[in-house]
């Protein structure tokens, strides 16, 4: 019995699929295609709500931890607008030099790569470091709230990055020497086209820096990065230049410096150039100016009172208020190297 049955299904199984299908009765045909049909339905149904099933389940397991992470971003994008936090490079797990910073007491480092990395600056927002690659040093530009990475060169030697308010100054080699870049928030390029120049310094929208001549003579420079236009400050005083809160300093070196008698901003709305002799003069020009005005000012008929009980005059000196003076930059755009 067992070996006609087999002999049974092989020989049905040689029939044709569309000639056995025709042999089944159509009700019992059209039974099979609803029911195929409506496993379709449901497998797309559960494949729709799978996603929805698996975050209600797990929803009240991850919620509290992107909170978190969302209450302390919040909080870093505060604390950055008026303070710095620490940074560094550590060591990492691919054996090379990483950059991190500090918050909350935790370590966050934002390069994993297999680089070494270093001179990492920091100003509010903004992170700038220069990491070795394929040989080079290249700069790179990492805005912290909102964890972005830029990469701003990618030939050469780069040296000594320092960033403020997003735009970054750098040391690049060019032509055979060290020059000054700038990449000012749209553009990268060279502010500087002198045998060598060193020890850039950015502060808002001015940077100092130190030139090199052919003869071995250095002068100290500030540029403005809205006018595209630098101005001299010293000769012969030293490669030493840098910011402090507003305040210029150049010298032969840290321990001996002296201090500019501008901020940066009035050198150019008085439109006063640095070097000793014009600087001087029209120093002495002001001067003048403010005491002929203080004269005119002298000259202002007094206001007499007669008293009648004594016949007694009383002068009323007119106070002379001090003279100030006060402007806005305006803001232009340039990427040219400065006249």
């Amino acid at each position: 019995m067992t070996k006609i049955l087999s002999r049974i299904k092989k020989a049905i199984n040689k029939i044709p699929f569309t000639i056995r299908l025709s042999l089944i009765p159509a009700q019992a045909h059209q039974q099979m295609a609803g029911a195929r049909k409506r496993k379709r339905i449901i497998t797309k149904a559960f494949l729709w709500l799978l996603p929805l099933i698996i975050s209600l389940i797990f929803l009240p397991l991850i919620g509290p931890v992107f909170g978190q992470l969302t209450d302390r971003q919040t909080r870093l994008s505060q604390y950055l607008i008026n303070n710095d936090i620490p940074t560094g490079t550590e060591k990492g797990e691919s054996g090379f030099s990483q950059v991190y910073y500090e918050f909350d007491g935790e370590k966050f480092f934002v390069t994993t790569d297999a680089h070494p990395h270093g001179t990492v600056d920091i100003k509010g927002e903004y992170m700038t470091w220069i990491s070795e690659i394929d040989g080079n040093w290249q700069v790179f530009l990492y805005h912290i709230p909102s964890d972005t990475t830029l990469q701003l060169t990618r030939s050469g030697n780069n040296s000594n990055p320092q960033v403020d308010n997003g735009k970054v100054v750098w040391e690049g080699w060019r032509n055979g020497s060290l020059q000054v870049y700038l990449f000012d928030g749209k553009t990268i390029g060279p502010i500087t086209n002198s045998p060598l120049a060193l020890h850039p310094q950015i502060e808002g929208e001015y940077i100092v820096y130190s030139e090199k001549n052919s003869i071995g003579l250095w002068s100290n420079y500030l540029y403005s990065i809205a006018e595209n236009k630098k101005e001299e400050l010293a000769v012969g005083e030293g490669e030493f230049v840098q910011f402090d809160d507003g305040n210029i300093y150049y010298g032969a070196s840290s321990s001996n410096k002296k201090r500019h008698p501008l901020k940066a901003g009035d050198i150019f709305m008085l439109n006063l150039t640095g070097n000793s002799t014009s600087l001087d003069a029209e120093i002495a020009h002001v001067e003048a100016e403010l005491a002929r005005l203080r004269q005119e000012a002298a000259l202002i008929p007094q206001v007499e009172e007669v008293q009648s009980a004594s016949d007694s005059v009383v002068i009323i000196d007119n106070s002379i208020p001090s003279a100030t003076s006060s402007g806005n930059i305006k803001e232009a755009t340039g990427s040219a190297t400065p006249n």
